[in-house]
Parts: C-alpha cells; structure tokens; sequence
C-alpha cells in the first residue's frame, strides 16, 4: 500500500509541515511529527535534507495514536512502513512542497523478527548441551583459517576436514563432533552428533 501526500514546509512550526490550503478540510501540520513519534532529531535530519536538495528516507513504526486510528489498526498490530520525503514543485501552485511516500513494510518487519527470535532460542538451546567451543564453531562455520589457528594456540580444540564431502571435525577437550554443511548432508541425518573420547 503506497499513499503520497504533499505538504508546504511551515516556517512557523519546527516540527511540522502546513497543508496546501486545497488538500484537506482540517489542519494537518502535525503529520510529520505523528509520522516520526515527535522525534525532533529526526525531523531536523529531514529537514536538512530537504535544504540540501536530497531524498530522506526511513523506516519507521507507526506508534502515535491518532496516526493508528486513522489506518484503522489494532491495539497490538504492528505497523512500519519505509517513508521517502523529497521536496518538490507543487504544479498548481507553484509552491515548493514535500511529497512523502509510504510504504506499508509490517509483515516484512514483523516475520524479520520472529526469525531472529528462532534463532535466539536456537542458540540459548545450543549452550544449555554443547560446549562452547561446539557452539563458537556451528556459529561461525565460516570464520575461515585464523580462528581455527586461534583455537589451535588457545589449545581450546581445533577443527579440520574428516575427508568426507562437507563433513568437518571439531575436537577439545574429552569432546569430539563431527557435523556437515547442510547442503551436503543426508535429509534425514542430524546437523551435529558428538561422541565421547576415551
């Protein structure tokens, strides 16, 4: 959902921008300060953007009362959307005034953070059964040879290829685990298995 409105800068109001007098029937001058939550910083920056003859761009999350009535939402709906402000030449009246696009970008937002929620979880659950080093190596597989010639001069274990496609060894300790990427490993196999060493 895109919606774009113009608006005259308000050389009397830091904080919010006057209507065109044919745009609405009732004053409007505080949009942009419901837009932003009232963050006088941040109108400031688009502000000085707009001076400066650029386009200012955020993502916010609508959280001013009025602004969530007007579209209608839920006490506990989550609403963000990515604004672009830029400044322009109103063709009617030839008056300069700020066109500001929104774009409604919740469930994006919303499903960003329910996955990195998993993934927390995924990571407390990990440090609850595995030792660290485990954990420090299924983390950043990719870290590349100087951890792993880290971990070899802390004597914390070390990690090297079993010779087997995708499959890798991590040991230290009285711990060793063998685990594959998951692009190499079999469907029904587990991403990680660990046995004790005598």
């Amino acid at each position: 959902v895109e919606n774009t409105r113009c608006w005259r800068p308000a050389s009397a109001h830091p904080q919010g921008l006057c209507p065109p007098e044919h745009s609405t029937h009732h004053r409007s001058s505080d949009f942009l300060s419901m837009l932003f939550a009232a963050d006088v910083e941040l109108i400031e920056r688009l502000h000085a953007a707009m001076t400066r003859g650029e386009m200012f761009h955020k993502r916010v999350e609508l959280v001013h009362p009025k602004l969530r009535d007007l579209m209608g939402l839920h006490v506990d709906e989550q609403a963000w959307h990515e604004v672009q402000v830029t400044r322009m030449r109103d063709p009617e009246s030839n008056k300069d005034v700020y066109a500001v696009a929104q774009v409604d970008v919740s469930d994006a937002v919303v499903a960003q953070r329910q996955v990195e929620a998993l993934q927390e979880e995924q990571e407390a659950l990990l440090q609850q059964i595995l030792p660290q080093q485990v954990i420090a190596a299924l983390l950043n597989f990719d870290g590349g040879r100087d951890k792993q010639a880290s971990m070899r001069r802390s004597g914390s274990g070390a990690v090297g290829s079993t010779g087997a496609s995708g499959a890798y060894a991590l040991t230290g300790g009285n711990m060793g685990v063998i685990f594959r990427a998951a692009d190499s490993a079999p469907a029904a196999a587990d991403a990680a298995s660990s046995t004790e060493r005598p």
